[in-house]
């Protein structure tokens, strides 16, 4: 078990202030105005009476291809909304489920949140707007873990990584081998994407 300490890893921050729920402010969201009314209706409707983390990210489906969703995260769910129509994408997602993280030791903008089955593990590019939030997004994870675990998150370091991005509760679904290789063609330092190969393989281009 492993807790982190960002301020020394690569995956650190651009910025020290944490905002969380980005997508309610104007000054990070151009349509923060239909956020905040789409926000006030999933807390009324799920008796929930926070958002603590809210952006648009890009996440990995199961056919290995990416999507960016606006994703809301409270003290009990993560909620994934259509970022243009605000309409809410299959179930909520309980993060009592949550059982540990994985993230790479380089300068890359992706998260693993690994779940208890039934749940899918979650594959997501924290960088939609080009500024690195995993440090954040991570943090904000192992204190609702804390909480709802009474111990810390655990999280690791990894190079080549299995998840599983197809189960459910009527089949287990094929796990994805991961890897991290350095990006083979040039882009900004702290650029990275999303690559499929031949399944289950795939692999996270980053740039020093």
């Amino acid at each position: 078990m492993l807790v982190v300490h960002f301020s020394t890893h690569p995956q650190s921050p651009q910025c020290s202030e944490y905002v969380g729920n980005y997508m309610s402010q104007d000054k990070y969201f151009a349509d923060a105005a239909a956020y905040r009314l789409a926000e006030h209706t999933l807390l009324q409707k799920a008796g929930e009476s926070v958002v603590i983390f809210s952006d648009v990210v890009t996440k990995i489906n199961k056919y290995y291809k990416p999507k960016d969703v606006a994703l809301m995260v409270t003290s009990e769910h993560f909620y994934k909304y259509d970022h243009k129509k605000y309409k809410q994408i299959k179930k909520p997602i309980p993060v009592a489920s949550i059982k540990s993280v994985s993230l790479s030791p380089h300068e890359d903008t992706f998260v693993i949140v690994h779940m208890t089955p039934p749940e899918r593990d979650l594959l997501l590019n924290l960088s939609v707007d080009g500024n690195n939030k995993v440090a954040e997004f991570v943090t904000m994870l192992q204190q609702i873990y804390t909480v709802l675990h009474g111990k810390a998150l655990p999280v690791e370091f990894v190079q080549t990584v299995t998840l599983n991005l197809s189960r459910d509760a009527k089949k287990e679904g094929t796990p994805m081998n991961l890897t991290y290789q350095r990006d083979p063609e040039p882009h900004a330092s702290g650029v990275s994407r999303f690559v499929a190969l031949k399944k289950p393989n795939a692999a996270i281009y980053y740039t020093p």
